[in-house]
Formats: structure tokens, C-alpha cells, sequence
């Protein structure tokens, strides 16, 4: 009977607390399901687009996310994470929520992570977005301990770049041979598809030497959370990598106080300011 109406089965739910991957405190959630489609009534096969939203908890609110977080802010601003809930099989998502990302402060508190759905069928009878159906646990609970926040900014203030790239080659080899670099600087949280981007410099194109007067704007992580500073040669499909470290608060706010620039990667100079700010 599910198979007739639009409904997303959550077939495990698996929750920890107070862990650290990438790096980075939070809670880690496996989820296990399945999208059933009404293929009949919608035309399709499936979905043009269909999403689940992990919602956090406290006290029967919504938590707010932190401002300087994109990859786990949802619509209205508030903490979890989307994923891509296409598929008519069953899959199984590994989620890493930091505690970073929730305006909380530090403390012990009861949060609910709740699972909702939703899509958008654009195939044939309406363009709008509605809500789909979730059967099984789509909600879990858990005690944990939130640890303090570091608010901090970051600025790359110069890099200089060596000629050839990790694999020997010129920079742009593959599109304009010999072409200088084009450079950006991000400052970015975890890695892979839950990578959190902060922020991302402008570009200094065609250079092999840059400089930046602009910082990052206000930052926020859990006190001792690893984030990373990385440098890279952008490019239109995928960047190139220059340079990266993966740092706390306070290990960059010493690299910063280095009298004399460092190398680092591909570049012959790199000179880094990061110093604490107030909460925002």
C-alpha cells in the first residue's frame, strides 16, 4: 500500500553522541531507507528533486543555526542537514552534524533530531514543493554536551606560487598550457560531501603572487575543532590544490605570529593573520 502514495520509509535510525570525525565534535547519524514514488499518478519515474531535512530539537524548538555555517543551515536558518533522498532502493547515508553549527552555548541538553521529506514534481501536474509522507523512527533523541564556541576570522594576506603543480606540471595544463594560476584561498570544516565552506577568497587571476586585505568576516567552531585553511588554483570543473593545513583556532593564531612567512605546498611564501572575534 505504501508503494501507491508518496512516502520516504526510514528502515534504521542509529544515533552517536559527543563524537568527532573530520576533526570536528558533533553527533554522527546512520540512516538507512527507501523513496517510494507514485509513479502512476505522477508520470515519472521519479522525481525531478526529493529531499530529506534532519531537523535539531530543544525544548520542542527548532535550534537556530550559527551564521557563518552554509552546508547545515536549512530554510528558515535553522540547524540540520539536507540529502538527496532520489533513489528507489534502499540506501544508507552516514550524516556528521557539528556541534558548531547549533546556536547553542555550552552545556548539557536534551536535543531531538527529527527526519522530514519533501519534493518537487515538475514531470506533469504542478510546479510547487510539498511535503512526502515518512513512515517509520524519523525521530531520535539524545543527551548531549555542547562545548564551548570559538569565534575567530582569518586572512591569507599573500602567497607566492612555485611554477608547476604537485604532479610537476604547469598550472592550467590542461586548459591553457603555461597559464598562470588563478587564486583563491577557503577556509572550510570537515571534508567530502559534507565539506562546510566558510569562506571563500576572491580571485587574484593569472598570477603566480597574490595578496588579500579582506578577512574571512566573523567564524565559528567548537573549542578544539581541526578546521582547514587551503589554497588553490581555481578552475572552472575542479580546483587545483596549492597548499592546505588542517589547524585549531590556536594553532593559527601561532602559525600567525611566525616572524618570517612559511612555505607550505606549492608556495614559496604564505602569511596568515587569524586572531579572535566577538561572538556574532
Amino acid at each position: 500500500m505504501l508503494a501507491q502514495k508518496d512516502s520516504l520509509i526510514i528502515i534504521k535510525l542509529k544515533l552517536s553522541r559527543d563524537t568527532i570525525v573530520g576533526g570536528v565534535q558533533g553527533v554522527s547519524l546512520m540512516i538507512s531507507y527507501k523513496l517510494c514514488y507514485d509513479t502512476l499518478f505522477h508520470g515519472s519515474k521519479m522525481p525531478s528533486t526529493a529531499y530529506a531535512d534532519v531537523g535539531i530539537y530543544n525544548n520542542g524548538k527548532q535550534v537556530k543555526a550559527v551564521s557563518s555555517t552554509n552546508s547545515y543551515m536549512l530554510n528558515k536558518k535553522e540547524a540540520g542537514c539536507r540529502f538527496s533522498t532520489n533513489a528507489s532502493y534502499v540506501s544508507v547515508r552516514k550524516i556528521h552534524i557539528p556541534y558548531y553549527a547549533m546556536d547553542l552555548s555550552e552545556g548539557v541538553y536534551d536535543i531531538e533530531l527529527r527526519i522530514s521529506a519533501w519534493q518537487n514534481d515538475t514531470a506533469t501536474f504542478a510546479d510547487k514543493t510539498y511535503r512526502v509522507k515518512v513512515y517509520g523512527d524519523s525521530l531520535i533523541k539524545a543527551k548531549v554536551k555542547i562545548p564551548s564556541k570559538e569565534y575567530f576570522r582569518v586572512l591569507v594576506s599573500g602567497v607566492r606560487v612555485m611554477d608547476t603543480d604537485f604532479g610537476g606540471k604547469q598550472w592550467d595544463y590542461n586548459l591553457i598550457s603555461g597559464a598562470p594560476p588563478d587564486i583563491v584561498w577557503k577556509v572550510i570544516a570537515s571534508e567530502s560531501e559534507w565539506a562546510d565552506y566558510f569562506y571563500v577568497s576572491p580571485m587574484m587571476e593569472n598570477s603566480y603572487s597574490a595578496a588579500w586585505l579582506d578577512d574571512s568576516g566573523v567564524l565559528c567552531v567548537s573549542s578544539g575543532d581541526k578546521f582547514w585553511v587551503k589554497v588553490y588554483d581555481a578552475d572552472p570543473l575542479n580546483d587545483d590544490i596549492m597548499a592546505y593545513k588542517q589547524v585549531t583556532v590556536d594553532e593559527l593564531i601561532e602559525l600567525s605570529k611566525m616572524e618570517k612567512p612559511m612555505e607550505l605546498g606549492r608556495l614559496t611564501y604564505f602569511r596568515v593573520n587569524c586572531y579572535r572575534a566577538d561572538e556574532k
